[in-house]
């Protein structure tokens, strides 16, 4: 039910009742759509620039709070959940993915969509988008108990230098840079009951940086860039990372929105990180779980974020 079809119905109920008419207000403040921003208990609040958001849903009457996933609430009281800053998902992707599952059995609308979500958590999302012709980073999986070498797969592909990271992972959790020379060490310390991406390292990323993009409802809203620091190679800015705001070409906005067009549902939010490789976008991942939105580069995002739930909302 919207926002208007809620007040129309109050109104039904104020006159069949015979409430005063100036309780109407108290009536529509109690009972107005209330929504989640996921997050985890470990750190339940929202960022500084995700907390950009409440103010903006409260200017089209939704309350809009931060809450943890794993916390024990009253569901209930929700209309919808956002999955915004749940941070842990990745240690247990299982319990993560039949907790939204029953939110959404219960009548509570999840964006993004439930489907997407569990096509998105695990990397190997990428072949599927790589057959549909999405140029990618050159990567190989490495799946549970398989022992290829990764040394053999690395002189194969004529790479010198790799990245490897779990197909299931958030915020570089579980990263690691390695050359031809160093790999022996990774390769003796990997779990092979979980399964790996395998990625070619590109210096561009320290050269130029990373690409962000960031999209509402399938339209672009805004760029950033991400670059490591000199003496790492990832771009988060708790290692050191830097980013700042960008006006992307055109044609890199579009390469970008091409990869949202195999995504045949609609989304609330989406974020495509990628690098230029000669001149052409290369994807290195879509991020359409709990991406951050760099909310706060954009003046006009937080309030872009809201009038895409709205016309989602419909």
């Amino acid at each position: 039910m919207d926002l208007y079809s809620a007040v129309f119905s109050l109104v039904v109920i104020v006159i069949s009742k015979h409430i005063p008419v100036n309780s109407l207000y108290y009536y529509i403040v109690m009972t107005k759509e209330k929504i989640a921003l996921l997050t985890y208990k470990a750190e339940p609040l929202l960022t500084d620039s995700e907390q950009l958001l409440v103010p903006a849903f409260t200017e089209i009457g939704i309350e809009a709070t931060a809450t943890p996933w794993d916390d024990d609430l009253d569901w209930t009281q929700f209309s919808t959940i956002i999955v915004r800053a749940c941070w842990n998902y990745h240690l247990n992707k299982d319990k993560f993915i039949n907790w939204l599952e029953d939110r959404a059995v219960s009548g509570i609308k999840i964006w993004n969509p439930i489907d997407v979500i569990k096509w998105n958590i695990d990397k190997h999302y990428l072949l599927s988008l790589e057959k549909s012709g999405i140029k990618i980073i050159p990567s190989v999986f490495l799946e549970p108990n398989d022992m290829p070498n990764i040394s053999e797969i690395m002189i194969a592909q004529n790479w010198y230098t790799a990245v490897i990271k779990p197909a299931v992972g958030t915020s570089a959790f579980g990263v690691r840079k390695f050359n031809q020379e160093t790999m022996a060490n990774v390769e003796k310390q990997l779990d092979r009951t979980q399964s790996w991406i395998l990625q070619q390292f590109c210096p561009e990323i320290n050269s130029e940086g990373e690409y962000s993009l960031i999209f509402f409802d399938g339209e672009y809203s805004h760029a950033v860039m991400k670059k490591p620091n000199d003496n790492d190679f990832r771009t988060q800015p708790h290692y050191g990372g830097s980013e700042w705001v960008i006006n992307p070409a055109k044609r890199i906005i579009d390469q970008a929105k091409l990869v949202l067009s195999d995504v045949k549902t609609r989304l609330l939010y989406a974020r495509v990180d990628g690098l230029v490789l000669n001149g052409d976008f290369y994807l290195m991942e879509l991020e359409l779980v709990e991406p951050y939105l760099f909310l706060d580069s954009h003046p006009q995002a937080p309030q872009k974020f809201v009038n895409a739930y709205k016309k989602l909302s419909k």
